[in-house]
């Protein structure tokens, strides 16, 4: 897999980076349980780690939170 859009938490985590390629992109949207961006380089095969926590996009940035929902749509 190029990039997993994960919403796992804890011990399927691991499951799901397993399917990404070296270099892929794993987006976490989970809050609980999840991986911190070193546990994810300790595995050692350049997956980009990125945790999205959309609640905070929408509180922070109202707009972009709803222009990325026009989009999305």
């Amino acid at each position: 897999m190029d990039v997993v859009l994960n919403s796992l938490a804890r011990e399927f985590i691991p499951s799901s980076l397993s399917t990404l390629k070296p270099g892929g992109r794993f987006v976490e949207l989970g809050r609980t349980g999840i991986w911190s961006e070193a546990q994810v380089a300790a595995l050692g095969r350049g997956i980009r780690y990125y945790p999205v926590f959309f609640a905070d996009t929408c509180r922070e940035q109202p707009r972009l939170a709803q222009s990325m929902l026009v989009d999305l749509l």
